[in-house]
């Protein structure tokens, strides 16, 4: 059985990317409102993937510097009682767990391995640096297109990197859309974080802290 964990707002409390972008944009409150209202929309499934990270990118210069300091920082925001979680999860036999996320893998592989998970069970988009360390644009990836975590899962199913069973866990749409069409077993919805109203009302497996995951995962794994 495969548990497959969002990461931004699930095993860590804070939105990453927007943490970069805040911290290139220093004071501007008014572009950090901005990115905070394209993410929302995004995570409620009233843009794609692209779009959001689109037009969250435009609105800053993000230097390889930002990037570092928030990766020390996302170390320090793992969600309380998330490591709980996954230490329940590696107990068990034949468990495996990955990270599936629209994040980024530099950020999130440092954090990652605080919880034991392997980088090659990370799937994340990538950053593109030019030659002053600048963020340029960012690798293409299936995790961009509509549905991308839907497509990711569908493929890594045929290339038997996911054999057996699949559980999806995370708190926004894309996460949903993965029980929705079909790409996952079960769906859990996380709230422990963020709790998004029309992602809850269509879930229906709700964890609403890290005490009610614990609960949800124990049954699905024995």
């Amino acid at each position: 059985m495969n548990f497959l964990f969002d990461f931004d707002s699930t095993l860590v409390k804070c939105e990453s990317l927007n943490d970069i972008l805040s911290l290139a944009l220093a004071n501007n409150t008014e572009k950090i409102e901005e990115i905070s209202k394209i993410t929302k929309m995004a995570m409620n499934g009233l843009i794609t993937p692209k779009s959001s990270m689109e037009q969250r990118l435009k609105l800053a210069t993000i230097k390889k510097d930002f990037v570092e300091e928030i990766i020390n920082k996302t170390k320090n925001e793992i969600t309380n009682g998330m490591l709980e979680v996954i230490d329940e999860l590696k107990k068990q036999k034949n468990v495996n767990i990955f990270i599936i996320s629209g994040g980024f893998k530099e950020v999130i592989v440092p954090t990652a391995k605080i919880f034991g998970i392997d980088e090659k069970n990370v799937f994340a988009n990538n950053f593109i640096y030019d030659e002053n360390d600048v963020v340029s644009g960012v690798e293409p990836n299936i995790l961009l297109e509509e549905q991308g975590k839907v497509k990711l899962i569908n493929q890594l199913k045929k290339d038997k990197v996911l054999v057996g069973e699949n559980v999806m866990i995370g708190d926004g749409f894309t996460d949903l859309e993965t029980l929705l069409y079909n790409a996952v077993n079960d769906y859990i919805c996380f709230c422990g974080v963020v709790e998004r109203k029309n992602v809850k009302d269509k879930s229906q497996n709700v964890a609403m802290n890290t005490e009610e995951l614990l609960n949800f995962v124990k049954k699905f794994s024995n």
